[in-house]
């Protein structure tokens, strides 16, 4: 019997010594979404905007202020930070691109996704870069929130 209580007390060290990383990191990865998110909404709140909706993902932020019709988006790559306001009021319609990199004959690679938005006047087109993968490790939900976005955005500019 005492010898059971020992295993499992060693068992469950092993466990938690295991464990412990993975849930430093998850931590870590929380408050530093919870940091960006904030700066984030310190930047829109000092151009009056009022988001109606935000999104964290990597070291990028988005929102949206459907009164304002405008639309916030924030890099917050270590090497280079970005940060764009588009004024949705002079945005034509907004698609978003994939564009992948061949690996092997059927073998395809996300390499960029991109939220283009095509000017009215033609003034061009304006573009945010949703996902890199020079700069972001793995593709996640990365599609789906640039569906999601130009959906809504789409949306508010009709």
């Amino acid at each position: 019997m005492n010898m059971n209580l020992s295993s499992l007390y060693v068992g469950l060290a092993i466990v938690v010594l295991i464990l412990l990383p993975f849930i430093i990191g998850a931590l870590k990865g929380k408050a530093k979404t919870k940091k960006i998110t904030k700066e984030f909404l310190d930047a829109g709140k000092q151009k009056g905007m009022t988001f109606s909706e935000t999104q964290a993902w990597n070291d990028r932020v988005i929102g949206i202020d459907p009164k304002a019709k405008k639309l916030l988006f924030k890099h917050n790559n270590p090497a280079n930070s970005s940060e764009s306001l588009i004024d949705l009021e002079q945005v034509l319609s907004c698609i978003h691109e994939v564009k992948f990199h061949k690996v092997m004959e059927e073998n395809k690679v996300i390499e960029t996704i991109w939220l283009i938005f095509k000017m009215k006047n033609g003034s061009g087109t304006k573009q945010i870069s949703v996902y890199d993968a020079d700069l972001d490790m793995n593709v996640y939900s990365e599609l789906e929130i640039a569906e999601k976005w130009t959906a809504k955005i789409n949306e508010l500019i009709a």
